[in-house]
């Protein structure tokens, strides 16, 4: 395995390169949003081209949700760091995908932010993947839920038991019992009943095997059916057994009663089939009676059985529905009348045979082979035992004549209201009895007003005689009068003159009713009369080509002479002719152009456009066209059309169009921006390129658009074209208005001047040189940054004349060359074989290989190191690369010499090399090895030391995973593979010892630790640690432990027989005190007796002393049984706190109890009471005035743990 301290070795390149194997994308940004660094499966999970660099870039909003991208960032900026945070997003194509996150922030040594970096996981198939099986979970628990039969699922567990692990609905009503209860139990358990039936063992086996087992099961009570049940119970993935049963008792109960009526059944069937001759012979005369009967009946007669099928009909059912009997007897209704349940028809037929109440109806019946109406019927339908009779009646007749009359009338109304000319109905006196509402607008009154009046009312008496005469010699002559003039008088007494038109009513017998008047408004015709007469002579005598034609048949009624002339006719020859000869045909033809603009005419009254029309010899030229309604008092409606012949007009149009559409080809092609201006900066037009950066400027003013200002720019060129004729450029930096992103345009601005010389307006090209100002701001930023570099860093640049192996001069290019060698450029100008006087004799020869690997080769030379000696008489090394530049010959002018001062780096490697040394020499004295496990390649390195310790060739390598099992009991092994999950997983570090079995029957202690080595985004990807042989220490712990027993034996020996020694002296002292002082205290002086209870308590003393000693020596006893029995812990804690709480009290401590209740333990009272008094004691004793103390008891399993705690000074190490 390489070294990490390798000069090959790139830990940011070795991270990406396994980020990218790992399918994991790793972006940085800046607090911008900036893209400072990424790797290749960053593009991919975003869909963008893998070798497309993105640093520099804006990171694009891959964010679907807003809300979680601003819970994202809360969670990041106040932890620093959020892990496998769960997101849906967006890629280049706007598809959705979903992933795992993993960033944090990096921030400077003052604590700012300076940027994040982060990984994405694609969990796109993984999540929709997911989401898919939660959906199909979803329904099958759905459909299980709903099932009407019972479902019971069962898992077989490791102990080879079944567990029941899911029960629906349908179960517990079928079992009457509520199956959640039994969730989590054996099936035994769950189900005691069926322990001993074959069951368990079925399921068992296909639990483990599969298979599908069905069973039935009765219960029969009295030779009767009590229950019954039915299983089918099957697999549905290993080890998973689902049962699904249902209750079937009703039906085998059924069943059984259906066997016996089958019994009972053919018994009656016997003496059924006797009266079934007896009536058959009655009901075929019945039969025979009831054909002749609906054969004979001229209604529609219908048999239906109860589910509308048909059964019987008569002849004229089949004439209606032109069938025959054996295509429609049954047939269903809905066969013959599949729409008849749509109208409701087919419910309502149900309901007579479920209700037996009739209902009446008419219907249509449409001819089934095409669709039409056939005839309208009157139907009747009733109940006829369990089934359904129909009769029908056909109307149609009746029908039609109803409908007649009220088309009649309606389109009488219609025709009465929607008349442009009023309509007016007398009796013979002239009395108004109806009208439409034209008439009555005409006259100004309302229609109930005028049905008061008489039509003589309305007339002034001028036309009375006049009328009179009317009625008599025509109405009455004849029946109807001609159209004649009259005058008629307004509500508002304005007299106005009329048309007027009428016909006489009678009655069947030829009695006079009433008459019609039809009266027309001519007010504006008799205007127009003298109008027209007026332009008749205009038309004659005008420029243009005029003619009328007849609204209706649309023949040429009259033209101008200009019109005869334009077309080529002779004078009168268009006359009578169809509208349609004067359209050329084009993509159209004469008469769709007709009827195109007679469409627009009867629309709006007139049409106006450019029509091309065709002269009498077939000349197609261009007319313009002005085409009016009018009312003419000879040819009534007319359409007057006036043309202009615009042929050369269209040729010169066409011409400036195909110029124009040129111009526009080429602006549209062109990616610089035009603009035309006029005088007050409004923007006349612009192209495409100006419509992407600002949208529709037109009528806009350009320095609102360009710099959002309310007045002309700063150094307008446009403003200084106008004032000088001349063309002027200007640098702008542009903005868009939505995005806000910058760009750099070159605007030359042209005047545009008329015929006349005269400004008008100015042209405006804009360049866009974003790209050029980007690369001339990347290449000033690369020369300064390569100023600066060279300037300050420790790199020597020297540009280097040669002539063979001869150097003719030597010139320092940046001032680092002459700062680390110490001479100046004059010096090495002076002197062209400094460079060899000052180079480091452990260099000579590798200079002079470098310099013939040049002169051989002629390319570039890369990590060369060379030593000098600077003029301080210092040592310094540096690292080359030498670039030979060449001329066209392929001579070697000079070269480039580019060095780096890597001596600290040098004398940094020698000192790592005699760390490495000395690490190695102090890891085999306290033999201690180091082992690294490299996570993405699953390789793992061994010290030398570690091979030392496992007796292990260090040419085989580290063992297997396989050969490492075998050092360690299986314990050892599971405890190991945690460790280093944990450590994988949550970057946890442990210290632990082991001991391993070694091949060679050795068996060595160890004593190990294992750290982790996370990347920068906090993940995992190294274990490292190290192993210590721990072995003598063990051994030597366990000779002096076997020491130690022998020295406590000693101790209770000496202890055992301090005690008895001690105590058989002390008893006589104290007894004969005890004596003396009961017989001759009354007799002793003072002082004595004084001494006599000193000798007593010294005794007691003595005697406690003894006891304890006496009490250490049966503890620490084998042999000795503590005297246990059932003690309440709980009343011995509260006891031994308040036997002591005075003492707290006088020290103004608090004792606090958080100890369980009624706690019985089997215990020795007195020793425990001891122990505990002991505790408390030192608790108040060493803890500080005003200071805590707490007692906790905790339940362990099968033990109590009492703990004290205070704020006390604590024992020392």
């Amino acid at each position: 395995m390489e070294s990490l301290n390798k000069e090959n070795y790139n830990p940011e390149e070795h991270l990406f390169n396994t980020l990218n194997n790992l399918d994991i994308g790793f972006v940085k940004v800046n607090n911008t949003g900036v893209i400072l660094n990424h790797n290749l499966f960053f593009n991919k999970i975003f869909g963008y081209n893998p070798e497309k660099n993105l640093i520099g870039t804006k990171i694009l909003d891959y964010w679907q949700n807003t809300d979680d991208r601003d819970n994202f960032r809360k969670i990041l900026y106040k932890n620093d760091i959020v892990k496998k945070y769960i997101t849906s997003a967006k890629n280049l194509d706007g598809k959705q995908i979903f992933l795992e996150l993993n960033f944090k922030l990096e921030k400077n040594s003052n604590g700012e932010i300076i940027s994040s970096e982060g990984i994405f996981v694609d969990i796109t198939k993984r999540t929709e993947t997911e989401q898919r099986l939660k959906e199909s979970e979803r329904k099958s628990q759905n459909i299980i839920e709903n099932l009407p039969m019972g479902v019971h699922t069962y898992q077989l567990g490791k102990d080879g038991h079944l567990y029941l692990i899911g029960s629906n609905p349908a179960a517990d009503q079928i079992l009457g019992v509520d199956n959640s209860l039994s969730i989590g139990k054996t099936i035994d358990q769950a189900f005691p009943n069926i322990v001993d039936t074959d069951i368990p063992e079925k399921f068992g086996e296909i639990a483990e095997k599969g298979g599908f087992w069905h069973k039935e099961d009765i219960i029969y009570e009295d030779k009767r059916i009590k229950g019954a049940f039915e299983n089918f119970n099957f697999q549905a993935s290993p080890g998973i057994v689902v049962s699904m049963f249902n209750d079937i008792s009703e039906r085998k109960k059924a069943e059984q009663k259906l066997k016996e009526s089958e019994k009972k059944l053919r018994n009656l069937n016997i003496q059924l089939e006797q009266r079934i001759e007896e009536r058959t012979w009655e009901l075929k005369e019945s039969e025979n009676k009831l054909r002749k009967f609906m054969d004979s009946a001229t209604d529609g007669i219908i048999i239906f059985d109860s589910k509308l099928n048909y059964i019987d009909v008569n002849n004229i059912t089949l004439q209606t529905v032109d069938m025959t009997r054996e295509e429609l007897i049954g047939k269903n209704i809905l066969d013959i009348a599949p729409g008849l349940k749509e109208t409701g028809r087919y419910d309502k037929y149900l309901d007579v045979i479920k209700t037996g109440k009739p209902f009446s109806t008419e219907d249509i019946i449409f001819n089934r082979k095409d669709g039409s109406l056939s005839s309208f019927f009157s139907t009747r339908a009733f109940k006829v035992g369990n089934e359904l009779g129909i009769i029908f009646t056909d109307i149609t007749e009746r029908k039609k004549a109803e409908e007649k009359l009220k088309e009649s009338e309606k389109k009488y109304r219609n025709l009465f209201e929607s008349c442009i000319d009023g309509i007016v109905l007398t009796d013979m006196e002239g009395r108004i009895l109806d009208c439409n509402e034209k008439y009555s607008d005409m006259l100004g009154y309302t229609i109930e007003e005028l049905q008061k009046l008489t039509y003589l009312q309305l007339t002034p008496e001028k036309w009375h005689a006049g009328e009179a005469e009317i009625v008599q010699n025509q109405f009455i002559a004849q029946g109807y009068s001609d159209e004649f003039e009259k005058e008629y008088i307004k509500k508002d007494g304005t007299i106005f003159p009329v048309a007027l038109k009428g016909w006489l009513i009678k009655d069947e017998n030829g009695n006079l009713e009433g008459m019609w008047g039809f009266i027309r408004d001519i007010t504006e015709s008799k205007k127009k009369e003298e109008e027209i007469r007026l332009h008749s002579e205009i038309m004659t005598n005008m420029s243009e080509g005029v003619y009328l034609i007849r609204l209706e048949d649309l023949i040429i009624v009259y033209v101008n002479p200009r019109f005869e002339q334009m077309f080529g006719y002779e004078s009168g020859e268009m006359i009578g002719k169809y509208v349609v000869i004067v359209n050329a045909p084009t993509e159209k033809t004469p008469e769709e152009t007709k009827n195109e603009i007679m469409g627009i005419l009867q629309e709006t009254g007139e049409w106006h456009g450019e029509v091309q029309n065709i002269k009498k010899d077939g000349t197609i030229f261009w007319c313009y066209a002005n085409v009016s309604l009018f009312d003419h008092p000879e040819y009534g409606k007319v359409i007057v059309s006036v043309h202009t012949d615009i042929t050369e007009r269209k040729k010169r149009e066409e011409e400036i169009i195909d110029e124009k559409n040129k111009l526009q080809t080429v602006i549209n092609t062109i990616q610089n921006g035009l603009s035309v201006q006029d005088l007050e900066y409004n923007i006349l037009y612009h192209n495409h390129v100006v419509t992407d950066l600002f949208g529709d400027c037109v009528g806009k003013k350009c320095y609102k658009i360009y710099e959002g200002n309310d007045k002309i720019c700063l150094e307008c060129p446009v403003e200084l074209a106008f004032k000088d004729g001349k063309s002027h450029t200007i640098i702008r930096e542009l903005k868009k208005p939505h995005s806000g992103e910058i760009s750099y345009w070159e605007n030359i601005a042209n005047p545009i001047r008329n015929s006349e010389g005269k400004i008008v307006s100015c042209l405006e090209i804009a360049t866009n040189i974003t790209e050029i100002k980007k690369s001339e701001e990347e290449i000033k930023r690369i020369k300064e940054s390569y100023e600066r570099l060279t300037d300050n860093a420790n790199v020597a640049i020297f540009r280097v004349k040669i002539k063979g192996r001869d150097i003719v001069y030597s010139i320092p290019v940046n001032p680092a060359a002459e700062r680390l060698f110490g001479y100046s450029k004059a010096e090495w100008l002076s002197d062209s074989t400094l460079g060899f006087k000052i180079i480091h004799p452990d260099f000579v020869e590798k200079q002079k290989q470098i310099m013939g690997d040049i002169n051989k080769n002629k390319k570039p030379i890369k990590n060369a190191v060379l030593g000098w000696i600077a003029k301080d008489g210092q040592e310094v090394i540096l690292e080359y690369t030498i670039i030979p530049i060449l001329d066209d010959n392929g001579d070697i002018v000079y070269f480039e010499s580019i060095g780096v001062d890597i001596t600290e780096r040098k004398k940094s490697e020698e000192t790592l090399k005699e760390s490495e040394r000395k690490l190695k020499e102090a890891q085999a004295l306290g033999k201690i090895g180091y082992w690294e496990f490299d996570i993405t390649n699953q390789q793992i390195t061994w010290s030398d030391q570690v091979f030392k310790i496992y007796n292990r060739d260090p040419s085989l390598g580290p063992p297997s995973e396989e050969e490492e099992a075998h050092y360690y009991t299986s314990d050892t092994n599971e405890r190991l593979k945690e460790y280093a999950r944990r450590a994988i997983e949550f970057g946890e570090e442990f210290d632990y010892d082991l001991q391993a079995n070694l091949p060679s029957g050795m068996v060595v202690h160890l004593s190990a630790l294992m750290r982790t080595i996370k990347n920068r985004s906090g993940q995992v990807i190294k274990l490292t640690g190290t192993v210590q042989d721990i072995t003598e220490r063990i051994e030597k712990e366990k000779e002096i432990e076997e020491d130690l027993k022998e020295i406590n034996q000693l101790k209770s020996e000496f202890l055992r027989r301090a005690s008895h020694e001690l105590k058989t002296p002390l008893i006589s002292i104290k007894g004969f005190s005890d004596l003396i002082l009961a017989l001759y205290e009354d007799q002793l002086d003072p002082v004595i007796i004084s001494k006599l209870r000193e000798i007593n308590d010294g005794c007691e003393r003595l005697q406690n002393i003894i006891n304890n000693l006496l009490k250490t020596s049966r503890l620490e006893s084998t042999e000795i049984k503590p005297k246990v029995q059932k003690e309440d812990l709980s009343f011995l804690i509260n006891f031994c706190v308040h036997e002591l709480q005075a003492l707290a009290e006088r020290r103004k401590q608090s004792i606090k109890l958080d100890i369980h209740d009624n706690l019985f333990v089997n215990m020795e009272k007195e020793e425990i009471h001891d122990v505990l008094s002991n505790i408390l004691t030192n608790a108040i004793k060493y803890t500080p005035p005003k200071g805590k103390i707490e007692v906790k008891t905790e339940l362990k399993k099968d033990f109590v743990v009492v703990s004290v705690s205070d704020n006390g000074i604590g024992f020392t190490e």
